[in-house]
């Protein structure tokens, strides 16, 4: 609405938004927030469970296997958060979705790089 100082006009610039919604002048209307981090945690947690007791088995470097370990850390940490962002979660399974693919032709690799898909599948549908 108009006032004494200024006309009905409404601007919003948005840089960069990600899980969020806008609702603005809209009386009565309801919002609701589907948090799929939440919904996708025992999937996530049974993944980085199921990953940690085959790490051995990928013949990673050194180097790679530290990677692995520090992004498996943050999903854990991310994942037990009141507050989970699932940007981080998402990157740190991207990250653990590169390695694998590093070393694709382990027996196990092609199995994790499948269950990492689906995983980021769920987080960003």
């Amino acid at each position: 609405k108009s006032t004494h100082h200024f006309p009905p006009v409404n601007f919003i610039s948005i840089g960069s938004m990600v899980n969020s919604s806008i609702q603005q002048s809209s009386p009565g209307a309801n919002q609701t927030f589907e948090n799929k981090v939440k919904e996708s945690t025992p999937d996530i947690k049974s993944f980085i469970v199921e990953l940690k007791g085959a790490i051995d088995k990928l013949n990673l470097t050194v180097e790679a296997q530290n990677e692995m370990m520090a992004e498996i850390q943050t999903v854990e940490i991310q994942s037990n958060s009141p507050k989970p962002k699932p940007t981080i979660i998402q990157e740190s399974l991207k990250s653990i979705k590169t390695i694998l693919e590093g070393v694709a032709v382990e027996a196990c690799a092609p199995l994790f790089i499948q269950k990492v898909s689906i995983l980021l599948s769920m987080l960003s549908s």
